[in-house]
């Protein structure tokens, strides 16, 4: 059903999820691109009683999920504000629960849910990897799971990017649909609610100690300007991107991550077009990721085909890299001109990798023990490695021996923390840029670890930028962002202070105007 003019208006269904029964023969579904939940009837129509309610015109951001329990409540998982939201079976808003946390009662992307019988809410949680239940009051009752990568199918009770989620009433059980990992999971619901032994949940395990940032001390830095920002075509619409790497002063490359092609963009001609398609042979990728320069080779990563492609400069396909046949889903990669040394991450087996110029292993760093948790993205700068730890939620910086120097950043929503960390890149020598993409914003640090400032754009609704790949652009002093959403790149302009004159945002300023009070960082408007 895509709508038309007898029922909904067409395009109101566009990225439908979390499609669920209601009372009477009704039918619960998501639009998440429209950021609202519609009740249908068997024929199409949208259900009297809700039309005009609270439900139908109430501000979400990104609603994955949607249930109806037996007294008619329906739960709503509102996955970008990390809450769930309660309403009445005639749309009125009843109570919002969680926030992002890893405590009882809190959640990280909740992304499926379902009613017990006796009104327990059982909610999952993407970015949180686990279960939780919920009575009916609202009050936590258990959680179960914990996040890790399984690698198909060697350790029960870990989750990666679970989705889906449904209750098998005849065995008493939850099943939950592990999609990161390729399998499916039963929870016994009766030890679950009766608090038995499970899987300890990733929130208690203890990190290992943070390295603090160096110091204060150090000469102060000279301010920046985000001085204007717009969105940039690259011939082609984009789905989801990660990667960007500048192969020439004129040629951007972007890992069409979605399409599952490689999209080549010339700054000079600004035209763009693309190699590579859907598939398992030469020059075919399942979720092409990310890429770097090596000389005179590109080395590109197919995420989910577990390897690598080899390009030259101008784009033309010289096969895979037949030395490295243990990859385990790879995601970033990272070449240091200076040493030769080349990183990969790979964030399922929480395993960092370092190789010397013959792709020979130098040093490797694997799980918490060993200070990562899901490494997510690599970049070198000045001979030490960064390295967005999604798993964590920290930045972890290492020298090219593998001795782990500093770290910085802590799950949350306030400044200086992070949710999610998907990537990274240094900014203006001194400076570097990380994409919160749970929080949905650009994070500004110092190289020392010290924060600076947020930033995302302003819509009417809250932000809703997934940003998922960086790159900065040091001959025009851009920052280049590829978001989740957006099917064209982000730019952003950003200039030192001396060569701006004082800003003066206005009213429909889509900047946030307002800098750390601690630093001198401030906004522009366009």
């Amino acid at each position: 059903y895509r709508g038309d003019a007898r029922g909904l208006p067409r395009g109101a269904l566009l990225e439908a999820r979390g499609l669920a029964p209601g009372h009477g023969g009704t039918i619960l579904v998501c639009a998440t691109q429209q950021q609202r939940v519609h009740l249908l009837d068997t024929a199409g129509w949208p259900h009297p009683h809700l039309a005009e309610s609270e439900l139908a015109g109430w501000t979400f951001a990104a609603p994955v999920a949607v249930a109806q329990a037996a007294d008619g409540r329906i739960a709503v998982c509102d996955a970008w504000r990390h809450r769930v939201e309660f309403f009445s079976p005639r749309g009125r808003h009843l109570r919002s629960l969680g926030g992002l946390g890893e405590a009882l009662g809190q959640f990280n992307e909740p992304s499926a849910c379902a009613f017990l019988a006796d009104g327990t809410l059982l909610v999952l949680e993407r970015g949180g990897n686990r279960l939780q239940a919920l009575r009916p009051d609202g009050g936590a009752v258990a959680l179960w799971g914990r996040r890790g990568s399984a690698l198909l199918g060697e350790r029960l009770g870990e989750l990666w990017g679970a989705t889906g989620l449904a209750v098998d009433t005849e065995r008493n059980q939850a099943v939950i649909a592990d999609t990161g990992n390729h399998r499916l999971q039963r929870v016994n619901l009766a030890h679950l609610l009766a608090g038995k032994p499970r899987p300890t949940s990733a929130t208690t395990r203890r990190p290992p100690p943070a390295i603090a940032p160096l110091s204060a001390g150090a000469p102060p830095l000279a301010p920046l300007v985000v001085a204007e920002a717009h969105a940039r075509s690259v011939g082609m619409p984009l789905r989801s991107p990660h990667g960007l790497l500048a192969v020439a002063e004129d040629q951007l490359w972007v890992a069409d991550t979605g399409n599952h092609r490689l999209v080549r963009y010339s700054w000079r001609d600004r035209q763009g077009d693309s190699a590579g398609r859907f598939g398992w042979g030469a020059e075919e990728f399942i979720s092409p990721i990310d890429a770097a320069v090596v000389g005179d080779t590109i080395y590109l990563i197919d995420a989910l085909n577990c390897r690598l492609h080899r390009y030259n400069r101008a784009g033309r396909w010289r096969g895979t890299v037949d030395a490295l046949g243990d990859l385990e889903y790879p995601r970033s990669i990272a070449y240091d001109p200076e040493s030769g040394l080349l990183a990969l991450a790979e964030p399922l087996c929480a395993r960092l990798r370092v190789y010397g110029p013959r792709l020979h292993l130098r040093w490797g760093a694997r799980g918490p023990a060993e200070g990562l948790g899901a490494p997510a993205w690599v970049r070198w700068h000045r001979g030490e490695l960064y390295v967005a730890d999604a798993g964590l939620n920290r930045i972890a910086v290492f020298d090219r021996a593998g001795k782990l120097l500093r770290t910085w950043g802590h799950l949350g929503r306030k400044a200086g923390a992070l949710n999610r960390p998907l990537a990274l890149t240094p900014v203006d020598g001194d400076y570097c840029a990380v994409a919160d993409a749970g929080n949905h914003r650009l994070q500004f640090y110092t190289l020392r670890g010290e924060w600076v400032r947020s930033w995302r754009p302003r819509h009417d609704l809250e932000p809703q930028l997934h940003p998922r790949g960086l790159l900065w652009k040091s001959a025009t002093r851009e920052l280049i962002i590829a978001a989740a959403r957006r099917p064209t790149l982000l730019m952003l302009r950003i200039d030192p202070l001396a060569r701006v004159s004082r800003p003066t945002p206005s009213p429909n300023d889509h900047l946030d105007p307002t800098p750390h009070p601690g630093h001198p960082f401030c906004v522009q408007a366009p």
